[in-house]
């Protein structure tokens, strides 16, 4: 694996080859890791092909929940608002999760539902059994996220962006 020059940015080498890079930024409060962050999103906006950008912001509401801050970021890029009618997010939810022509769609939108808060109202033996058991929902909607994102990742470049981690 090649290391990005200075000529060539960490994202660009990521869309270059097909590999997931990780970056963290650390630094005591008022350091500028926020503005960091939003100058990073603006100069990959700019860009003449810029990448998916899903961003995801840890609160202390949330603290704990282990999907918080994927749902958020998700919920971004599926363009789903809080206020939404349920009939609306589900719509989006199952247009993206179509448009990626997964193997299994239908357990994919299913359980991208639960993650997010936007339950589909069909109880199938899958989610029935997830329901039972904390566990094989949590299983059951990493591997549901994983198969998205892998989708997303296989038509363009995603750059997910999680802030506040320490929530």
């Amino acid at each position: 694996h090649s290391f990005p020059t200075r000529r060539s940015s960490a994202s660009q080498a990521c869309a270059d080859e097909p590999t997931a890079t990780a970056m963290l930024v650390t630094g005591g409060a008022g350091m500028g890791k926020s503005r960091l962050g939003y100058e990073l999103v603006q100069r990959l906006r700019r860009r003449a092909d810029p990448p998916t950008l899903w961003i995801g912001r840890g609160d202390p509401i949330s603290a704990g929940s282990a999907f918080n801050l994927l749902a958020q970021a998700l919920r971004g890029a599926l363009g789903i608002a809080d206020g939404d009618p349920l009939p609306a997010r589900r719509a989006r939810l199952r247009a993206r999760v179509e448009q990626q022509r997964l193997p299994e769609p239908e357990r994919v939108i299913t359980f991208l539902g639960e993650l997010l808060g936007v339950p589909l109202g069909e109880d199938g033996v899958q989610l029935r059994a997830a329901r039972r058991d904390p566990v094989l929902m949590g299983d059951q909607m990493r591997r549901a996220w994983e198969d998205f994102l892998r989708a997303e990742c296989a038509a363009a470049p995603v750059i997910l962006i999680l802030e506040d981690l320490h929530w």
